[in-house]
């Protein structure tokens, strides 16, 4: 068998918004259809609330701890993949496939493309294009590859379904109209983080065409390899960067803005309609695709490959604990029982629903400059502890409740055993308030009680995670 072609096909702020993942009111019949002809990966979770640092660690397999991108990477902190990482485009490259990329990246700077990515082809990456303007050069360029000799890789992303492009303030585009976007063939998915607003439901209707958009894409991928004949030798991987870009769901450590579709088909390899439960995330992409390859095991990548849950139906669980942050304030760790969050700084939506009107006033949160003196408390807590059996949208926290003191202990210590291990910079936070020293003293008793050596010192991202905390987070 000649070497696969592989497509890796990265969709905006979608989460698991698709028909395969149980919501009835979309219309992605062509992701439906690549999860019925593959597998699908029904418990995924984001490395990171946001799309950088998720993206960074899908394409390198390491934690975005140890990636070098713990933030936006088109922001003043100038987050960058570090450079003995290859990015997985660069990885193939390396083995002599001609690589492309369509449409949006976001795990490196615009002007970094070149040196982190290393394809050799970009179409319409720049501004950023939605979908039905990337399938335009994607599928071209599949069919013209039909008598090449050589593989392809082929990178894919576009604006869908980014919300706040629709909120930003700014004169909608003429390819992107608001609202003739929206989608309710089917009805609105509510789900219940939310209030239920007249903004809520206008926001989920946008978010569902998006999604429809999205979807031709896939569609305009699957008819290329149809045509090609080349279907049953190419690897098509779709992720999700992050939870949708809803009110308590895109920016916060909870499950809708941490929960994400992974889906896989290669008809040579991958035996139809399988389905891997098992607890994942963002980093075990790279090392199951490697496998799944035959290639040559990466060595230090946090991830662990699922290759073999894919194609000998292995069912034990490889991870004890995921772990998602939002860059300067959450930190979370979640296993398939229990959520635990710790707020370095007061949380946005803590103990309420979401209400998408803020984003309808140009995607600026409700924003207010916190006090100096404020304390952890029930209304604004500094730690939070979920029960995802019982309590699945997390608006009950348990962090407080005699009843799950030692739960809450447990779960407290293994997030700052992960934090402490990765050298995560929010461990080397500064003491400006309250707040904040009740933070250091949490973080120095658990060092005391393990043995472990506790940090000091600004990390390199303090001051400017400062700034921009002041109003808010960063999104």
């Amino acid at each position: 068998m000649s070497r696969p072609n592989v497509i890796l096909y990265n969709w905006h702020d979608a989460g698991n918004w698709f028909g395969c993942y149980g919501n009835e009111h979309v219309n992605t019949p062509n992701v439906d259809r690549l999860a019925a002809e593959g597998v699908r990966f029904a418990n995924n979770r984001s490395a990171c609330a946001i799309c950088s640092p998720s993206r960074a660690a899908i394409a390198t397999g390491k934690f975005c701890q140890n990636n070098g991108v713990m933030g936006l990477c088109n922001t003043t902190m100038q987050n960058r993949i570090h450079p003995h990482l290859p990015h997985m485009a660069a990885r193939f490259k390396q083995m002599g496939y001609r690589s492309a990329l369509f449409g949006i990246q976001h795990e490196c700077a615009h002007e970094h493309v070149a040196e982190i990515m290393q394809v050799d082809e970009q179409f319409a990456t720049d501004p950023w294009p939605n979908s039905d303007i990337v399938k335009h050069y994607l599928k071209q360029w599949i069919l013209d590859r039909k008598n090449d000799d050589e593989p392809f890789f082929a990178q894919v992303g576009s604006i869908d379904a980014h919300l706040n492009r629709f909120y930003s303030g700014a004169p909608a585009r003429d390819d992107e109209p608001y609202p003739p976007v929206q989608d309710t063939s089917k009805g609105l998915h509510m789900p219940g983080f939310l209030s239920g607003s007249d903004a809520d439901k206008e926001t989920i209707a946008t978010l569902q065409g998006l999604l429809q958009r999205g979807d031709r894409m896939v569609g305009a991928v699957l008819e290329a390899l149809d045509e090609t004949g080349m279907a049953d030798n190419t690897l098509i991987i779709m992720n999700v960067d992050h939870g949708v870009g809803l009110s308590r769901a895109k920016a916060t450590c909870y499950d809708p803005g941490t929960t994400t579709g992974w889906i896989m088909r290669w008809p040579e390899k991958i035996q139809a309609g399988t389905v891997v439960s098992q607890l994942t995330t963002h980093v075990d992409v790279l090392p199951t695709v490697w496998e799944l390859l035959g290639l040559d095991p990466i060595d230090d990548l946090d991830g662990y490959s699922f290759a073999a849950h894919i194609t000998e139906n292995k069912q034990d669980e490889l991870h004890d604990y995921v772990y998602s942050h939002m860059v300067e304030n959450l930190r979370s760790a979640r296993n398939n029982k229990w959520k635990f969050i710790r707020n370095f700084r007061p949380p946005a939506w803590a103990n309420r629903k979401g209400n998408c009107a803020s984003q309808h006033k140009g995607y600026d949160f409700e924003r207010q400059k916190w006090p100096a003196d404020i304390r952890p408390s029930f209304d604004c807590p500094a730690v939070e502890l979920y029960d995802l059996e019982n309590d699945p949208d997390e608006l009950t926290n348990l962090a407080y409740a005699d009843d799950y003191r030692e739960t809450c202990e447990e779960m407290n210590a293994v997030l700052w055993n992960f934090l402490l291990d990765n050298n995560d910079f929010i461990i080397r936070d500064t003491v400006n308030n309250n707040w904040q020293l009740s933070t250091r003293k949490a973080l120095e008793k658990h060092c005391l009680i393990t043995g472990r050596a506790c940090p000091h010192g600004e990390g390199p991202l303090i001051n400017e995670i400062d700034a921009a905390a002041a109003v808010g987070q960063i999104i």
